[in-house]
């Protein structure tokens, strides 16, 4: 076979061909390369500080506004002992009419007459114990302060010519727990019901914005929540929680103090004792101590009555307020009211029956022929009970099948509750042939 002849000019063509398509590298010295990792590494280094120096300076102010980072504390209220507390005043008065009874001695007229001349000239002609007595109330009255505060919102409305309108409404609180993540306030849930920025100022050492946790409507008190985060060292070192006392040992002739808003003005001040003591208001799903105090206020007063300790005894309200006395200063007793605040405290709604009522005590039930529970004097009007069938004049006996003898355990009991519970609630109600027994299931709300 004839050889096919080479094409040399071929070949030639392909060798430029790879030589074009090859690449040429410059190869760096080995000083540069090692710069250019110096360079990178500082780099590296600059903005990893700078990024860690802005996290930490941001992250008290981001978990202000976009909760704590770690999970909230549940507080728990300790409960005081009822038997503690006089039945009403008149009880005592009757007590201490028997007292003095049984201590009269009789008294010659010339010894009663040495007597009165000697504690006479035993006693001071200067003021120094009216000094003494105001210098400690003042001293209690400025540790009382480090836990009452000033509540501020704003508001906006619109004037006849549709021109926005700003105005600021204020109250007083009253610092009731500090946890590690937030302080809790006691205040006016009327003030601060629906607000979504609240501020709140610690006399001069601080303010901060807080929110509203709960609120209940009955009582009027509501609790507002300060992230400890948005307070400084300063402000922290200050402010103190304030006591929750024993209402119970409040009785008439006991000195308060009644601070917060009590003449209108914020942290206003009065001073008296409790004159009155009503036992046995009705209130929903439960039955409260009323003090009576004998200080003069506004008809709109707010606040906190303490007694000399420094220790919160009763809530003021306006509620009970007579044509008589209008402006006398009332206040719910503090015992009655812990478990509510307790829940208050950890941010859950108050449970709803709506009912009034009076205890049937065991005396009442063997003379009138009744059964023992809850008498239901009103189902009120557009609440659960009201809306599942209870009437009043029907007797409660049980709330989801444990039996309730009296107010005290159903006010207990329905603190239990969830407010969106559904229960079953046991009544006695009175027919041609005695009482029959009815059980109604009963969807529970939020008050």
């Amino acid at each position: 076979m004839a050889d096919i002849p080479r094409d040399d000019s071929q070949e030639e063509k392909n060798d430029k061909r790879e030589f074009i398509r090859e690449t040429i590298v410059k190869q760096e010295k080995p000083r540069r390369r090692g710069r250019a990792l110096l360079w990178t590494l500082a780099l590296a280094l600059v903005f990893g500080g700078t990024s860690s120096l802005a996290f930490v300076v941001s992250q008290p102010f981001w978990e202000g506004r976009f909760g704590e980072t770690e999970p909230q504390e549940d507080i728990s209220l300790a409960r005081d002992d009822t038997s503690a507390a006089p039945a009403d005043t008149d009880a005592a008065e009757e007590s201490s009419e028997e007292t003095i009874q049984s201590n009269l001695v009789t008294v010659d007229r010339d010894e009663l007459e040495s007597l009165v001349a000697e504690a006479v000239e035993r006693s001071s002609s200067d003021l120094s114990d009216v000094t003494s007595i105001f210098t400690s109330l003042n001293s209690m009255i400025a540790e009382a302060n480090k836990s009452l505060v000033v509540i501020t919102v704003s508001t906006t409305d619109l004037d006849w010519f549709d021109n926005e309108i700003s105005s600021d409404h204020q109250s007083c609180g009253m610092i009731a727990a500090i946890t590690g993540q937030e302080v809790l306030i006691l205040t006016d849930s009327q003030l601060v019901s629906g607000q979504a920025t609240i501020h709140v100022s610690f006399g001069n050492h601080g303010e901060a914005y807080g929110s509203c946790k709960q609120t209940d409507s009955t009582t009027g008190m509501a609790v507002v929540s300060v992230p400890v985060s948005s307070l400084d060292s300063s402000t922290l070192s200050y402010v103190q929680a304030i006591t929750l006392g024993n209402s119970y040992l409040t009785t008439q002739g006991t000195p308060v103090v009644a601070m917060g808003s009590p003449l209108g003005t914020i942290r206003s001040i009065g001073f008296g004792m409790i004159s009155y003591v009503n036992s046995n208001v009705q209130e929903e799903d439960s039955q409260v101590r009323l003090l009576c105090t004998d200080i003069t206020g506004v008809s709109s007063a707010s606040g906190f009555l303490l007694n000399l300790n420094g220790e919160v005894v009763g809530w003021i309200t306006t509620r009970y307020s007579s044509s008589e006395r209008a402006n006398v200063i009332r206040a719910l007793s503090i015992s009655e009211l812990k478990g509510k605040i307790e829940k208050l405290f950890n941010g859950e709604a108050i449970a709803s029956l709506g009912i009034k009522g009076q205890t049937v005590t065991t005396e009442i039930a063997a003379e009138r022929q009744i059964p023992q529970g809850v008498y239901i004097t009103q189902s009120v009007s557009g609440k659960p009970a009201y809306q599942a069938g209870i009437q009043s004049g029907d007797i409660l006996t049980a709330l989801d099948g444990v039996a309730v003898t009296s107010l005290e355990q159903l006010q207990t009991r329905m603190e239990s509750f969830s407010a969106t519970a559904q229960i079953q609630v046991t009544v006695q109600r009175s027919g041609r042939d005695g009482y029959e027994e009815l059980n109604f299931t009963v969807q529970l709300v939020a008050r």
